[in-house]
């Protein structure tokens, strides 16, 4: 049954549970912080309005695009040195073995 939670991978011992339940073992999750960045301000708005949590409400209500869009070019306009705006980021590095 897919999951359809924007933060439902959250947690590592749900990865793990899943891979499990999908037949991995040796399963191993590490955290992995990290800075990134598209480019400046423009790039940055159009990756920030398209992917991730903000990204998935547009998509799901379009018509607040207008109104959010101002906001959030300020906030990432605040954040740009030398042309480029950095976010930081979470993600999990995860190496699984298949049976």
């Amino acid at each position: 049954e897919a999951d359809s939670a924007p933060f439902s991978f959250e947690k590592a011992d749900t990865i793990k549970d899943v891979l499990h339940a999908s037949g991995f073992f040796h399963v191993k999750v590490a955290a992995h912080d990290a800075a990134v960045s598209s480019g400046g301000t423009d790039e940055m708005l159009k990756v920030v309005t398209r992917v991730g949590a903000l990204g998935m409400i547009l998509r799901a209500t379009p018509a607040l695009l207008p109104q959010v869009e101002p906001h959030v070019r300020a906030a990432l306009a605040a954040r740009e040195v030398k042309g480029s705006v950095s976010l930081n980021v979470a993600t999990w590095i995860v190496t699984a073995t298949a049976t």
